[in-house]
């Protein structure tokens, strides 16, 4: 064996374990810092907390991975009188709102509405369609996920009123829910 043979030799063999030592450093800082998984369990938990089918995204946010709601069709009984949601919980009306203005149906969130709102908007001379304008307008982003949370000092139930956030990837809207004589919240 030559000189330049054994110099090539050892180049191509320390070039080879750089290379080989490269590979297990990146692989061992891909597991140690790579992005977690997301709990495969919370989007089931948060299909439990609703009685109607929603439709779950996990997201990774900077705060790791959040479970958010796509709305989705209203969801009316058999007959078209009734939703189907269970209006004495706020997330749930929070939901039915939602899912009544993405749809533009304002069957739907006219059984969401108090009257003291209904007579409100009569009075502003606003008929259904100029209304789903309002609140379409106030919800830029009403086709886009979405997670439900009460607004902190706002959020104790038992006061018949509480303001409920509906937070996006990018923004957020806020929504006052009023607790109707017959237990459900309406805005």
């Amino acid at each position: 064996m030559t000189d330049i043979t054994k110099r090539m030799g050892t180049i191509i063999i320390t070039v080879l374990g750089v290379l080989l030592l490269l590979l297990i450093i990146s692989t061992a800082l891909y597991y140690l810092l790579g992005e977690k998984r997301p709990d495969l369990k919370l989007e089931e938990d948060i299909r439990n907390e609703y009685s109607v089918m929603i439709d779950v995204e996990i997201i990774n946010t900077s705060e790791g991975y959040k479970a958010f709601l796509r709305p989705g069709k209203v969801k009316w009984d058999s007959g078209h009188e009734e939703l189907m949601y269970n209006l004495s919980d706020p997330k749930e009306s929070v939901l039915a709102v939602v899912e009544a203005i993405s749809n533009g149906d304002y069957s739907a969130l006219e059984l969401v509405m108090t009257d003291n709102s209904k007579d409100y908007w009569k009075r502003k001379g606003y008929d259904s369609v100029k209304i789903l304008d309002v609140y379409r307008n106030n919800f830029k982003n009403i086709n886009d996920p979405y997670i439900y949370g009460l607004e902190p000092g706002e959020d104790d139930i038992s006061q018949n009123m509480v303001s409920a956030s509906v937070k996006y990837v990018s923004s957020e809207t806020h929504l006052e829910l009023h607790k109707q004589p017959d237990g459900k919240w309406k805005i």
